[in-house]
């Protein structure tokens, strides 16, 4: 901070002793702590932490700056950061011992340049950083992904779902927890439900629906700032691995197959800000109840959302919006819309006062 002081300077000459005095203001500028690792730590992981890959973050970092780690107040491991293509990372070695096993981490993110700390937000259960032992979390083509923001900073959590998974089959102790393709969700609402601000979600091929219960009124919601990317296999570990031939389907069928009389009214609903959805097809909504449920059969959108890569079909709406409702913010970058033969008022229907933005080429045909 700024410290104000009087510096008084005693002059002795012929004429007798004056002293004049001078404001000086002074700036103490913080130091980022030097690394010294305690020698009994003989554990340690390591961890590879890359800046904003892959999100439309604003970032205040650069080259130099430096991300440190933390157990109980006592440094645990620090790296620089370093530039590899359009990324920032880090790979960073964290010490320790049997008894921080499992523990959480935390982490101090300096701007080297003015040598101020980043303001980190609250871990939350499925963004936690724990210590494990000989074992490396994150790699290259799949890092850990740090979000920074003006002057704060969080982690991004990855979350999987897999339909295949049903009753966790695809792990030995029958585990649904979505960290891993092994252990994934096998419902994408229970993803969708642990979801945090700012994490992703995963989605392997395959068709979802919002619903077991044949409930017309159970819409995937998604209120808060995450993206949903589909179009995986459950083998994958980049998210550029993906093809476009491994379909992710988010379906309102969830009555009787031959019948769109008892499909979801919506089949999904955005409320929250700075959504995305990627690769993902919405189909078979249908519109056809009360006050807001005449409108939005595949998308019905209050919030901000991108739509990228994203396809919709088999959507009907008696009032507006047999595919999307917009009454917020829409982006569509790239993607395919089917409009359906059966005429609505409006196929992707846009509110007065809010905007849908393309940004690359989209497809829109009839049946």
């Amino acid at each position: 901070g700024q410290y104000t002081n009087v510096l008084s300077l005693l002059n002795v000459g012929a004429s007798g002793s004056r002293t004049p005095t001078v404001t000086v203001k002074l700036t103490v500028i913080q130091k980022i702590p030097e690394v010294v690792i305690n020698p009994t730590l003989t554990d340690s992981m390591t961890l590879l932490v890359n800046w904003s890959f892959l999100d439309p973050y604003k970032t205040s970092t650069d080259v130099g700056d430096v991300i440190q780690v933390y157990k109980d107040g006592q440094i645990r491991g620090s790296a620089t950061l370093q530039e590899q293509g359009s990324f920032f990372y880090a790979r960073i070695t964290i010490y320790g011992d049997a008894s921080d096993e499992d523990g959480l981490l935390d982490f101090v993110v300096w701007d080297a340049s003015s040598s101020t700390a980043f303001t980190p937000i609250p871990f939350t259960t499925s963004t936690a950083i724990t210590f494990k032992a000989n074992t490396t979390r994150g790699v290259l083509s799949n890092p850990e992904i740090l979000l920074v923001d003006d002057d704060t900073f969080q982690f991004r959590g990855l979350i999987f779902v897999d339909s295949t998974n049903i009753n966790g089959v695809n792990n030995a102790n029958g585990i649904q927890d979505g960290l891993t393709w092994e252990t994934a969700f096998e419902r994408l609402e229970d993803g969708i439900a642990v979801a945090n601000s700012a994490d992703t979600i995963w989605v392997a091929q395959g068709t979802y629906y919002p619903t077991i219960n044949n409930d017309r009124n159970t819409s995937y919601v998604v209120d808060n700032n995450i993206a949903i990317i589909g179009g995986f296999q459950n083998t994958m570990t980049n998210i550029n691995e993906r093809t476009g031939n491994d379909e992710t389907i988010i379906s309102g069928n969830v009555g009787l197959a031959i019948s769109n009389g008892d499909n979801s009214y919506h089949v999904m609903k955005t409320t929250g800000t700075d959504i995305l959805i990627d690769q993902v097809t919405f189909a078979s909504g249908f519109a056809d109840g009360g006050g807001d449920d005449d409108n939005g059969a595949c998308l019905f959108n209050t919030g901000s959302v991108t739509l990228k890569d994203c396809k919709m079909e088999d959507g009907e709406a008696t009032n507006k919006g047999s595919l999307i409702y917009n009454n917020g913010n829409l982006i569509l970058n790239g993607g395919e819309f089917i409009i359906p033969a059966i005429n609505s008022i409006s196929n992707l229907h846009n509110e007065t006062g809010s905007t849908i933005t393309i940004q690359q080429n989209v497809s829109i045909r009839k049946e």
